[in-house]
């Protein structure tokens, strides 16, 4: 397991870009969350080897992020255990991670650390993860039609409707976030990724849902370098889900 995808929860943005950076050069994918329910959204979403806790949390916050974690380990996605590792100043003097006796944790590593270090810790726990499947969508999961129809009552009209607007719009935001990235302008970025997360949701879209989200904590983390490349897998995974939509489209206008 050379290359890890990471969800990284830290409230310093500072810290969070300088262990973002590290381990980018050890070739591992860090999706940045500024807090707790972000990051339990993401986990909702899709599949990590292994969560790294940057800035100080609440004990109790933490066994309820933990056991929500757990809960992730055992659905219809489930991978095996995903490790949490606490990134903190005070367990440790060392350089090295070491085995956490808190049963939220799996482990910790002393700050300041080198990237060897924060590198191995993560390897060394993420060695328990067998990834099931490179892709971990169902093919419900990248468009779930029932799910649709069921949420808008069967109403053909409706569905056509919400389908045509989602369309239209999708043209247009694709195009603004394309001019956002140009002008680096990670903010507005940020902000037009939440948006159509929140349309692909509605239409039970969970594959491109999942990418936008990437997408959206990145920008919001401000780091440019890994905006063009989930930009242009949001917009993959929407040119793959518009077919779906077109044909249950045409559908529901004949009937």
């Amino acid at each position: 397991m050379n290359h890890l995808r990471v969800l990284l929860i830290d409230g310093d943005r500072q810290q969070s870009e300088r262990i973002s950076s590290l381990l980018a050069e050890a070739n591992h994918t860090v999706l940045p969350a500024d807090g707790l329910e972000e990051a339990t959204e993401a986990l909702s979403l899709q599949k990590f080897d292994a969560v790294l806790l940057g800035s100080p949390l609440p004990s109790d916050g933490l066994a309820a992020f933990a056991a929500k974690v757990r809960s992730f380990e055992t659905g219809p996605r489930a991978s095996n255990h995903v490790p949490i590792l606490s990134l903190s100043s005070n367990v440790s003097d060392s350089r090295g991670w070491s085995m956490s006796e808190d049963q939220n944790l799996d482990g910790y590593l002393a700050d300041p650390f080198e990237l060897s270090a924060l590198s191995q810790a993560v390897m060394s726990l993420a060695k328990a993860v067998k990834e099931s499947n490179e892709e971990p969508f169902s093919d419900s999961a990248l468009f779930d039609p029932e799910e649709f129809k069921e949420q808008v009552g069967h109403d053909n009209e409706l569905m056509v409707e919400i389908i045509n607007l989602y369309l239209v719009e999708r043209e247009r935001q694709v195009r603004e976030m394309r001019e956002a990235l140009s002008n680096r302008d990670w903010s507005l970025l940020s902000r037009i990724a939440h948006t159509i997360k929140g349309s692909l949701g509605s239409l039970h879209a969970g594959k491109a849902k999942s990418c936008a989200q990437d997408l959206e904590l990145v920008a919001k983390n401000g780091d440019g370098a890994s905006c063009p490349a989930l930009l242009q897998a949001l917009e993959h995974s929407l040119e793959v889900l518009e077919p779906h939509l077109l044909a249950l489209r045409d559908a529901a206008s004949a009937s």
